[in-house]
């Protein structure tokens, strides 16, 4: 198996605060990340033990987040 590219990720927004990151590698939500504003650097919170993400990293799923953000603000 390839190393999961971001086009296997699918970031939705939950609420101001919160996105969610789901794929079909792990079939669903793979982590949960906080965008506080007190904060600079998002926070990333993984719903699954390493063994289960399939490859999925936390800079990938960050890169995710960052192309979701820029699509919404246009």
């Amino acid at each position: 198996m390839s190393a999961p590219t971001i086009d296997d990720l699918d970031v939705y927004r939950k609420d101001a605060e919160v996105l969610e990151v789901q794929s079909w590698l792990t079939r669903g939500r793979c982590a949960t990340v906080y965008m506080f504003s007190f904060s600079a650097q998002p926070r990333v919170a993984p719903f699954l033990i390493p063994s289960y993400m399939q490859g999925i990293t936390e800079p990938l799923i960050l890169e995710a987040v960052k192309l979701f953000l820029e699509k919404e603000k246009k």
